[in-house]
């Protein structure tokens, strides 16, 4: 395995992991209300992952409902990260970071006031991701194409190297049987 498959895998790993880390923080606020709901016996996170966003959303008094649409980033990721082509790494990656751009709920000027961010640690983390695994298949790919070139070098090698064995082998007997 070589470094830039490497590094793509761990970025796909960054990718899923930030998936279910907070991706919407409410702050202060969050806080409030998770205190207020604790107390009438409900549970309000003060955080949202990318996977609550899709499944469960937001909800309530925090704005939409679910974006299935979420869940579009994980496919992405896996295609842009195991799939052998430049060219699908890009699209996969405009469009997983599409979809969070547009599916994903931003903090409005009164949550920021109180805190709220709409950057949480989840979201970054998988958008740097998507960033990385396409910068490794644009700078990879020369790497790949100079350890595909030295494979390919080394096997021609090898065959010349037996055919001029089996000459040698061939003249031998020639040679000693006359």
């Amino acid at each position: 395995m070589n470094k830039s498959t490497l590094i793509r895998n761990i970025s796909l790993l960054a990718i899923l992991i930030g998936f279910f880390l907070p991706w919407l923080d409410l702050g202060e606020m969050g806080e409030l209300m998770s205190g207020f709901a604790a107390m009438a016996g409900e549970k309000i996170p003060s955080s949202l992952s990318g996977f609550q966003l899709a499944s469960d959303g937001p909800g309530g008094s925090f704005g939409d409902g679910p974006s299935p649409a979420l869940y579009g980033v994980i496919p992405f990721a896996l295609i842009a990260a195991f799939y052998n082509k430049t060219w699908t790494a890009i699209v996969c990656t405009i469009l997983a970071i599409g979809i969070i751009v547009l599916f994903a709920p931003t903090v409005n000027e009164m949550g920021k006031a109180a805190g709220a961010s709409g950057w949480g640690i989840g979201k970054v983390i998988t958008m740097i991701g998507f960033v990385v695994i396409v910068l490794t298949r644009v700078s990879g790919g020369v790497e790949d194409k100079k350890n595909i070139a030295k494979k390919v070098a080394k096997k021609s090698t090898k065959k010349k190297l037996a055919k001029k064995a089996t000459r040698k082998m061939t003249k031998k007997r020639e040679g000693g049987s006359r």
